[in-house]
């Protein structure tokens, strides 16, 4: 059967699994802030943006730290400009395949060969509350995958502070506020905050770095603030630009395989 990929499901959840739990946000003393000018750090971010690879390969260490006994490795191969990845995970302590979470365009599949069962999702509208204790965007954990600096959509509110050597960028959109954190024009970590729930998100960027106008890091950490929940994702190897087999939005299903379909 030949079925199509997104790497965000599990990837989702593999990208997800990015976070150091307690790692909150250290507020900026109001003597210590002043106010810059916010376009030229958002040119930064959207220049960084508009640089990115055609492939990426990449092998992933997963691992909660906010609870015991969850590790898993994840191996991405990714054709973003086909839009087309396949991830696979597997347990780190007894190698058994967990998932595969396939992309084909806007349709996302995840395979679970224990259950023997495939899902089929809408990708855009993914629901990755229901695989991950994070309410966000699929779309921020592909923007992750990819090396690109996830931005609130239609936000109508720009400012920009600074305190020290740190930048701080200050979005809002009628849903969310997001803060971005910039040191030396390399961003290091970003706060979501859910206007409804007063839910915070943290994403921090370990050893990043642009090289060629390419921003990457050594792992990502996902913080759930109010439900106390961290995953960190290392990036234990990281190719771009490199073949990624046309194939690679195919997935061979057993027989008797469950298929639903929740588009």
């Amino acid at each position: 059967m030949n079925v199509k990929s997104k790497n965000n499901c599990y990837i989702v959840v593999i990208l997800s699994l990015v976070v150091l739990y307690g790692c909150t946000s250290v507020p900026v003393k109001e003597t210590e802030k002043k106010e810059t000018s916010a376009t030229l750090l958002l040119e930064e971010i959207i220049k960084l943006n508009a640089t990115l690879p055609h492939t990426v390969i990449a092998s992933l260490r997963i691992e909660n730290i906010s609870k015991e006994g969850f590790k898993s490795s994840a191996k991405l191969l990714y054709n973003v400009d086909a839009r087309k990845a396949k991830m696979s995970i597997v347990d780190s302590v007894f190698g058994t395949q967990l998932s595969v979470v396939v992309r084909d365009n806007d349709t996302l599949y995840i395979y679970q060969p224990i259950a023997n069962n495939l899902l089929v999702f809408d990708y855009n509208k993914f629901p990755v509350y229901s695989f991950l204790p994070f309410n966000i965007d699929v779309e921020l954990i592909d923007n992750l995958l990819i090396g690109k600096i996830p931005l609130l959509k239609n936000y109508y509110s720009v400012k920009a502070l600074e305190a020290d050597s740190e930048q701080f960028i200050l979005l809002e959109n009628d849903t969310m506020h997001q803060t971005i954190s910039m040191k030396d024009n390399v961003p290091s970590k970003i706060l979501f905050v859910v206007k409804s729930t007063n839910s915070r998100y943290e994403i921090y960027f370990l050893k990043p770095k642009i090289d060629n106008n390419m921003f990457t890091c050594k792992a990502l950490r996902f913080v759930d603030v109010n439900g106390k929940t961290t995953f960190e994702v290392t990036m234990q190897q990281y190719v771009i630009n490199e073949a990624v087999p046309d194939t690679v939005a195919e997935l061979k299903l057993p027989k008797n395989t469950k298929i639903t379909d929740y588009r």
